[in-house]
Parts: structure tokens; sequence; C-alpha cells
């Protein structure tokens, strides 16, 4: 799993690691040494606040709606459930909106070109990203969003896809 963002999703990250899953994190901003100082303690407390704070987070993805329709579809995604006819065993590339997307868009290129017997699955966590990745690629790559970073939604989705990368 690739993941070119500038905050940390420490869930997603410890299942990664729990079911070997190779992660290459690009613009992460914890060294090697904190992560592992962060995830004894930080990582449980964490996962509890952000478990707790799941509804609320709908809750306001769904206040979003109200202007921008787009957020209120495609919701279980943000929860884990990804369609079913997202092909799994890929790659999966995270660019968290549009500038991440198009920043990204030569490297993806290149895993298309150079894994094209995998599925690139691309994930985003904004509508306008979304669109961003189907106007570069089209049908070249699979979209989704990257679920809420609570452990159950981390793990449906990691489940769902298995990712190889």
């Amino acid at each position: 799993m690739i993941f070119m963002e500038t905050e940390l999703w420490p869930n997603i990250i410890a299942q990664c690691q729990k079911q070997q899953i190779k992660l290459l994190l690009i613009n992460g901003r914890l060294s090697d040494k904190s992560m592992r100082s962060y995830q004894k303690l930080a990582l449980v407390l964490y996962r509890l606040l952000f478990l707790l704070l799941t509804p609320l987070l709908l809750v306001v993805l769904l206040l979003r709606s109200i202007n921008h329709r787009a957020y209120r579809q495609r919701l279980l995604e943000r929860l884990g459930f990804t369609s079913s006819t997202l092909q799994p065993g890929g790659i999966i590339v995270h660019a968290a909106s549009v500038g991440e997307v198009i920043a990204l868009k030569p490297f993806i290129t290149e895993l298309l070109n150079d894994y094209a017997n995998l599925p690139v699955t691309v994930t985003t966590f904004t509508p306008t990203g979304s669109a961003q990745v189907k106007k570069l690629f089209a049908d070249k790559v699979q979209h989704c969003y990257l679920p809420l970073d609570n452990i159950f939604s981390t793990q449906v989705f990691l489940a769902r896809l298995k990712p190889k990368v």
C-alpha cells in the first residue's frame, strides 16, 4: 500500500503491519523510532477516541452533503465497505485530495505500466479527489474512498481489497 499523506492514519498503518502488507509512506510525519514509541500507548488511546468519534464524523459528512451531495454518495466506503466490483489483490495508492492525485499521476502511470497484471486502486478522502482520479485515469484504475481511521473500518477495508502492496 502506498500512502501519500501529510496526516497519519495510525489504524490503517497498524493493520498493514499486522497483516504483513507492505506499506510505503510518502510525506509521513513520524520517523520509525517515533512510530514505535507512538504505537505503544497513543495507538490504544487514538483507537478508542476515533472509534467514539466515528458517529460524529459520519454526521459531519452528512452535514457537508447538504451543500455537496457527493459526500453522501458512497458513504459506506467511509466505513470500509468497498464496492464488490473492486478487484482485490492489487496495489493501493492513497492520495488525500486533488493536489496529491495530480502529484502522483506520473507514479501511478508507471505502476500501471510496470504492474499491468495487478489492479491499481487509488483512494482519496474527498469527492474532488475522486473526480480528479476519474478525470486523469478513467477506468485504468479503481477508486474508492479511504475509510475513516477506526480499527473496524480499516480491517474491513483491507480484508476486502487484500492489497499486495
